[in-house]
């Protein structure tokens, strides 16, 4: 009896020891292992992944709408707002796509408890390294 009971509580030891998978788990196996990022900088860019994981969402599908949804919603009402034909765009215009491009990028952060200097790094380690790049994109069409 002593036996059953300890090969019980060794079985339910083992479950509750069981890895909850995240989001951004294979992102980080498969992408972030063949990056070659600088200890400190990869310290915030995890931070990052770890707030993406509490709202289940994975960093290329954030990094995809923070910076081309977003500035397509941008587009779309700044070329109504400016009658935009054939390219034709003003400094103004893009003076305003830009404060409005930033505030939602800094509201969608806000709302997904982000903070500046994560999202920063993520930014800057998404736009220069090829790999994680040609990855994002390539989840992107999926």
């Amino acid at each position: 009896m002593k036996n059953k009971l300890l090969v019980l509580a060794a079985f339910f030891a083992l479950i509750s020891c069981k890895k909850e998978f995240k989001v951004n788990d294979a992102f980080r196996e498969e992408i972030l292992s063949k990056v070659h990022i600088q200890k400190d900088t990869l310290v915030v860019f995890n931070t990052l992944l770890d707030s993406l994981d509490q709202k289940n969402i994975s960093f290329c599908e954030y990094f995809n709408y923070s910076h081309y949804s977003l500035s397509d919603s941008c587009t779309l009402i700044l070329d109504k707002k400016y009658e935009v034909r054939l390219g034709n765009y003003s400094p103004e215009y893009f003076e305003e796509h830009h404060k409005m491009l930033s505030n939602a990028i800094k509201n969608y952060e806000k709302r997904l408890g982000i903070d500046e200097n994560s999202a920063r790094i993520g930014e800057y380690i998404e736009v220069t390294n090829d790999i994680i790049k040609n990855h994002c994109i390539t989840q992107d069409k999926k």
